[in-house]
């Protein structure tokens, strides 16, 4: 990463509210952080008849803790991250980092405290340090897991823009790691690109030129494809009932590393690396097994060919895609579109 470091300390804290475009996964944050600055606050009152620690101060300590951890994290992305091992989740070394900093940033503090004659402020302090660790890491591992269902922007390059409906006006997606919810649509120029998680181990790039909305996420995800090419790594599972949809064909994935092209003639073209899909003609029509090495084409109102062997450039550009994302589970710090 080459950022200066004040950018990634913007990054990252906005980051830990996924700089969402829904409002509603901004209130559950703001109500987070909330409710436990409370607990900080009411257990600063606890140790006010025994010192001179007082609201404002532990309001301060609140907001200095949460600067501490985030600039402490955003550090930690910076130059620890690209040595973790690729097996090692996310969640683990977010709370791992948070650990040491809470060690680090108590101990020299408490003991200045305790010099000073403040020792019932220690506990007030040690809290507050506490809870700012614990909002940052339920934001991190929470909304992660178990947030509102959004398709997360994991790279990009390039201007690339998104609009919540269908007539509203197209907005710019100024950084990763936005979440953007079921029924947006993102366009990408001629020199932009971007990368999606669509929940479930399920990743597709955006490439330049393209249009595409999000039709579902998870283990069900589904994207339109209107223009353009979109590559996708997609881990099988019983459950996986992933899609591809174009103005010309649906293409069924059940576990594959693929590629998928509408041109402006609405003509789909489909290669597969590995794995398999299905491929099936909008009107209906027979469906079309694609292997591993294959590629089949469609054109508008027409029916699929059949496979034939896939242009090995192409194959090589999906698994360019699949190795650049890496370890599906670690990821935050990686230069995908870069790969491509």
């Amino acid at each position: 990463m080459n950022d200066p470091f004040i950018i990634k300390l913007h990054e990252t804290a906005e980051w830990l509210l996924l700089n969402p475009v829904t409002e509603t996964h901004l209130m559950v944050a703001a109500g987070l952080s909330l409710v436990l600055g409370i607990i900080v606050l009411r257990k600063a009152a606890e140790s006010l008849a025994a010192s001179n620690w007082s609201v404002p101060a532990a309001v301060l300590s609140f907001v200095l803790g949460v600067g501490a951890m985030v600039a402490g994290l955003a550090a930690a992305d910076m130059f620890l991250q690209p040595q973790v091992p690729k097996d090692v989740p996310y969640p683990a070394f977010v709370g791992s980092v948070l650990a040491v900093l809470l060690l680090v940033v108590a101990a020299p503090i408490t003991k200045v405290l305790m010099k000073c004659g403040y020792a019932a402020t220690v506990s007030s302090w040690v809290t507050s340090l506490a809870v700012c660790a614990i909002v940052i890491f339920a934001a991190d591992f929470c909304f992660t897991n178990f947030g509102p269902q959004m398709a997360r922007v994991l790279d990009m390059k390039g201007t690339v823009s998104y609009r919540l409906a269908a007539g509203e006006k197209l907005e710019e997606i100024k950084r990763r790691r936005i979440g953007l919810p079921v029924g947006a649509e993102i366009t990408t120029k001629d020199d932009s690109s971007a990368t999606l998680d669509l929940g479930a181990r399920g990743y597709v790039t955006i490439r330049p030129m393209s249009i595409v909305r999000i039709l579902a996420v998870g283990e069900t995800a589904t994207v339109e494809l209107e223009l353009g090419r979109v590559i996708g790594s997609v881990r099988h599972t019983e459950r996986t009932k992933f899609q591809i949809r174009t103005p010309a064909a649906n293409t069924g994935i059940v576990g594959t590393d693929f590629m998928v092209d509408s041109d402006t003639a609405k003509r789909t073209s489909v290669t597969v690396a590995t794995g398999r899909v299905e491929v099936t003609a909008t009107k209906g029509g027979p469906t079309i097994e694609v292997g591993a090495g294959q590629t089949v084409s469609c054109p508008s109102g027409g029916v699929p060919t059949q496979p034939r062997p896939a242009n090995p450039a192409d194959i090589t550009t999906i698994n360019s895609f699949k190795a650049a994302i890496g370890n599906v589970v670690n990821q935050r710090n990686k230069q995908i579109e870069d790969a491509l």
